[in-house]
């Protein structure tokens, strides 16, 4: 009877409707309304909380002061011309082209020196770094005094190229090169080295 009597109660407290409350005017959820409406509504959400947490991470970039900027560059003074060099004084027209003829020379056996040099032949290096010497101390003798340097070939590059002849005719003799000599087309004058081929 006890068990009957729990379980009415139980059932009375269920089963019994329940008071209807005020509504009050509220919006409505995501969800109610149109499809469509509820799926914008969602996007439009999405694309703010993206909108906003971008924004957050980048600030926003300095404004341009234009006019300052045109004015900043016209104020840029342009290089000053380089004044050109006075004119190398020939003994006569024979000298100018005796002396024009030592460049490709030169800079044949230049470009071959520092070919080999890259390429690890220290014995072929040794050999054009011996040429390229004995035509410019010859180019020094039989021309105008800054011919060489006005046509790029500095005391700097004639240093580095004794160096490479040194380094070169060491390695070229500890790897068992013939050390011979080596005849220099400039002025037939033989030098230690790799025998010309």
């Amino acid at each position: 009877m006890k068990r009957f009597a729990i379980w009415m109660v139980f059932m009375m407290m269920f089963s019994a409707s329940p008071v209807p409350a005020e509504q009050e005017p509220t919006q409505q959820p995501i969800g109610a309304g149109k499809p469509e409406e509820a799926g914008r509504r969602v996007e439009d959400m999405e694309e703010t909380r993206y909108l906003k947490a971008w924004q957050a991470r980048t600030p926003p970039p300095p404004p341009l002061d234009r006019p300052w900027i045109i004015k900043l560059w016209q104020e840029e003074k342009p290089p000053a011309p380089k004044e050109p060099l006075p004119p190398l004084e020939w003994k006569d027209e024979s000298q100018r082209q005796h002396c024009e003829s030592y460049l490709p020379l030169l800079r044949e056996s230049f470009a071959k020196a520092r070919f080999y040099s890259v390429q690890g032949d220290a014995c072929r290096t040794s050999e054009f770094s011996q040429v390229f010497l004995n035509q410019a101390r010859q180019c020094r003798s039989d021309c105008p005094e800054e011919f060489l340097e006005r046509n790029g070939y500095t005391p700097r590059i004639e240093r580095n190229l004794d160096l490479l002849l040194e380094l070169g005719t060491k390695r070229c003799m500890d790897i068992g090169g013939s050390g011979g000599l080596v005849k220099s087309p400039a002025n037939g004058e033989a030098k230690a080295g790799k025998p010309a081929e």
